[in-house]
């Protein structure tokens, strides 16, 4: 993330927070945040739990019986001032994962090779549109276009922004 520790306080003190996943490169800045935001989350670094690369095959979920749970809640940029939460609801994430098969005719079983950080909607819903419909993950820090191609990018489904593209198409390695 490229948030500096008083902007993550202040993501904290309007989410409120119960739990923070968090990857174990981020706990200086989970600390610091944490600790100005008077905010105290159960701060969970997702590397002791997922040291594992293997990919572990879970199939579908059965869909959420409530009315209609908020999953989640991601921030804009604030280009236009303060990051605003926006709310995405269990169906609203599960009409996404149902458009996006039905556009793209993805299947239980296939996979995705992941580029895009998972605190951007477009990381995120590629994440959990694969719990949805079982498909599997191969998740990379960042974008290089050389690890894309050594990944076997051809048997996967790839979620590119345009500059991606362009990179990839410019690279000697891809």
């Amino acid at each position: 993330t490229r948030l500096a520790p008083p902007e993550v306080a202040q993501l904290l003190r309007d989410a409120e927070p119960r739990v923070l996943l968090y990857a174990e490169v981020l706990a200086p800045l989970v600390r610091a945040a944490c600790a100005a935001s008077e905010v105290a989350p159960e701060c969970v670094e997702v590397g002791e739990h997922f040291a594992d690369p293997g990919v572990v095959p879970i199939g579908p979920i059965k869909p959420v019986r409530s009315s209609d749970p908020l999953v989640a809640l991601l921030y804009t940029a604030g280009t236009t001032g303060r990051p605003k939460g926006v709310m995405l609801s269990d169906s609203n994430l599960r009409a996404s994962a149902e458009a996006s098969r039905r556009h793209l005719g993805v299947r239980e079983g296939d996979r995705w090779l992941a580029c895009l950080p998972l605190f951007h909607v477009g990381g995120l819903s590629l994440l959990l549109r694969s719990v949805i419909d079982g498909s599997c993950v191969v998740l990379h820090e960042r974008f290089d276009a050389a690890a894309v191609a050594a990944a076997g990018a051809e048997d996967c489904w790839v979620a590119r922004p345009p500059c991606f593209v362009a990179k990839s198409v410019m690279s000697p390695a891809a």
